[in-house]
């Protein structure tokens, strides 16, 4: 740059020196040409012009999709130079198309500047989108397009999906077991397969022990599908869990390493689907993998693993919505009358209708509201077919009157008329009624030389009745205000006692539903013993007549538990069943006299805590200690009992303050009169699915006698 122009430059910007624009100060000079500022003589500073540096001169930069371009035909060349030098070499590397290639090379298109940049940005901020946010937008669940085969990311993902195939393909051939195994098994536990695929029915899963057989060489194959070998080792494993004998054996890679939950050999094929395939999404989010998961949370309720399957059902469920079963099921049940629907929204249909009825059955069980009580049976299934009843329609049937129940609770605990909840109660109780008004009076007859399914709905169906009146009946009111609730209870749940005897006895103690009947039993027997020595002083007949033959329904539940307490050992539900319910029962036997036990402190599932007190006149207050009768056969039982009580008792009991439902008391006034007092606790806890869930049951069942003090008012 030439003096000339640097001197125009200077002056063009010299308005100002650097001192006055570092303060950011006005620049005075007087007379303008003078060669400093005021500001600068003040200070007695140099006043420097400020001089403009010119600007730097900036490269043309290249567009990215050039230079992209260019580097792609670089690395093309440099791939064919050597290829060439392996051809030289004698080396013949495998055939790779060059189509990809010829249309990646695309042509150099010259665009303005401005729109280059705006491409460029683009794809830098397309390259940077983190995982979480780009499966926002692009999700292959939530879309409706056919994924392109030739995507990046959709290859990426088959060749993960294929890894983890393999992954479960090695794991699970090592759990299959031998045709001598299989035919072993399967010769004995058969007939529950029937059993429960006639409660829990399955349009995926095999229905006999011959299927499994036959399907046994194909499941040895290197290329077997990972999901088919799951299914299929799920299948045999419910049969291998109730068949009774001993396990198929297993490698010592294969064995689990906890000890709970069934057999070795169903925990093992359990905890390895659950590991390998139902862990990730990607293999189970589709028809076939979810009825794969139906097929585990079959077995893990064969196993009693009632936390587990509860939790594992809302996960399956979930991925079911996301993948758009339940929609698919809708829409397949609006065109199925014209038969327009494809064989994919046929088998979305029936996995729905699977997945809501284990949700349903299982919450009723539990006593849980169920996840999809929103969505409404899209099958209807006639209830008599040709004279025949349909164990599983009728099943359906009362398992939606079942899910009621919830919001029966849930008027109970709200503020509202007591009357508004009686009446619901007597709604649902109508329900039943009218159900069981559909079937023949041939169905409900007892068989006890046969179980059969409609046998194990049917003491459903009277528990049900028993927990729609549960709550009026235990109410300490002796007048005729409940006096339908207390009878229609009762009645229940002598019919519970009952069938339970008779189903009861056929069940392995290992069986799943033997738990659960124990559970249901129990409970029935306790408002059988409490109701029986209730109310004296009313004279009410029909309160007082069958007390005879209560008494000798108690003493056969009793017995029956004595014989499941011999043949399983292990089974501390049903031992501390047997110990409560004979404690109860000798504490209120009339005729029994010198005993220092005097009150008995109980936790029953469905009620709560009950207190239960002996009224003698001159009874001892000292220490009280269990009848001798009842020390011999359930020392150790009793033993654990009482230590978990006494870590327990120490702290008050919780009780529900506030609550429409007040504490059922029998009323003081009849103390005189009657010799046995109870009361029942108010608890926001639920004994009933504490005792399917937990590990051990000495949380929930406990008992304690003494001369422990507790409100009886």
């Amino acid at each position: 740059m030439s003096e000339a122009q640097d001197r125009r430059q200077v002056q063009r910007v010299a308005k100002s020196c650097t001192e006055c624009r570092r303060r950011k100060v006005r620049c005075i000079r007087t007379p303008p040409d003078a060669a400093a500022c005021r500001s600068c003589e003040d200070r007695g500073t140099i006043c420097v012009p400020h001089v403009s540096s010119p600007r730097p001169i900036r490269e043309q930069r290249l567009p990215s999709r050039y230079r992209i371009a260019q580097l792609e035909s670089e690395v093309t060349k440099l791939r064919e130079a050597v290829r060439g030098i392996q051809q030289n070499l004698g080396y013949r590397p495998p055939a790779v198309s060059d189509s990809a290639v010829a249309d990646s090379g695309s042509t150099v298109d010259t665009h303005d500047h401005d729109s280059d940049d705006d491409s460029s940005v683009s794809d830098v901020l397309a390259a940077e989108q983190p995982a979480h946010l780009r499966s926002l937008f692009h999700n292959e669940w939530l879309s409706l397009d056919t994924p392109d085969k030739d995507d990046p990311l959709t290859n990426s993902k088959a060749k993960a999906s294929v890894h983890l195939l393999d992954i479960a393909r090695q794991a699970l051939r090592k759990l299959i077991p031998s045709l001598d195994e299989i035919a072993k098994h399967a010769n004995s536990g058969s007939g529950w397969l029937v059993l429960v695929q006639a409660l829990l029915p399955m349009p995926f899963a095999v229905k006999s022990y011959q299927e499994i057989l036959e399907h046994h060489h194909i499941m040895q194959q290197p290329d077997v599908d990972p999901i088919d070998l799951a299914s299929w080792l799920l299948d045999f494993a419910v049969i291998s869990l109730q068949s009774g004998q001993e396990q198929p054996p297993l490698s010592p890679a294969a064995s689990p390493q906890n000890g709970h939950g069934g057999s070795p050999f169903s925990r093992a094929v359990s905890d390895t689907v659950d590991a390998t395939i139902l862990s990730h999404h990607r293999l189970a989010g589709s028809i076939r993998g979810l009825g794969m998961a139906v097929r585990l949370i079959r077995l893990q309720l064969c196993q009693g693993k009632f936390e587990k399957v509860w939790l594992r059902l809302r996960h399956v469920i979930a991925i079911a919505e996301l993948v758009g079963i339940p929609m698919a099921a809708r829409a397949a049940q609006r065109v199925v009358g014209s038969g327009a629907a494809d064989a994919s929204q046929l088998e979305s249909a029936q996995l729905w209708e699977m997945l809501c009825s284990i949700d349903r059955i299982l919450a009723m069980i539990l006593n849980l509201p169920p996840g999809t009580w929103r969505f409404q049976h899209t099958a209807r299934e006639e209830l008599v077919v040709d004279g025949v009843v349909q164990v599983h329609a009728y099943l359906t049937k009362l398992t939606d009157i079942a899910c009621r129940l919830q919001s029966l609770d849930d008027l109970s605990t709200a503020e509202g008329s007591i009357a508004d909840v009686y009446a619901s109660a007597l709604e649902l109780d109508r329900e039943l009624r009218v159900l069981a008004s559909h079937t023949p009076k041939s169905w409900w007859d007892e068989d006890p030389g046969n179980v059969r399914p409609e046998h194990i709905v049917q003491h459903l169906h009277f528990y049900i009745m028993m927990r729609v009146h549960l709550p009026f009946t235990m109410r300490g009111n002796p007048d005729d205000e409940y006096v339908f609730s207390r009878l229609a209870c009762l009645d229940a749940c002598e019919t519970v006692a009952r069938r339970y005897q008779l189903v009861r006895r056929v069940f392995p103690s290992g069986m799943f539903l033997s738990r659960i009947l124990d559970l249901q039993a129990f409970t029935a027997t306790v408002v059988l013993i409490l109701m029986s020595h209730s109310y004296p002083s009313t004279g009410r007949l029909d309160m007082q007549a069958n007390k005879a033959r209560v008494e000798a329904r108690v003493l056969e539940v009793i017995n029956l538990l004595e014989e499941k307490c011999r043949d399983s050992p292990g089974s501390s539900l049903t031992q501390r069943g047997l110990v409560t319910i004979r404690s109860l029962y000798t504490l209120l036997q009339q005729d029994w006299q010198g005993s220092d036990v005097q009150q008995l402190r109980l936790k029953v599932p469905l009620l709560g805590t009950v207190h239960v007190r002996r009224n003698e006149q001159g009874a001892p207050a000292s220490e009280a200690h269990l009848p001798q009768a009842l020390q011999a056969p359930m020392d150790s039982a009793l033993g654990m009992m009482d230590q978990q009580f006494n870590a327990q008792s120490n702290g008050t009991s919780a009780v529900v303050h506030g609550a429409p439902w007040p504490a059922t008391t029998q009323p003081q006034a009849d103390w005189s009169q009657n010799p046995f007092s109870w009361s029942i606790e108010e608890d926001y806890r639920n004994y009933f699915q504490d005792a399917l869930m937990a590990e051990d049951s000495d949380q929930f069942l406990m008992w304690q006698s003494g001369t422990n003090t507790f409100p009886m008012q």
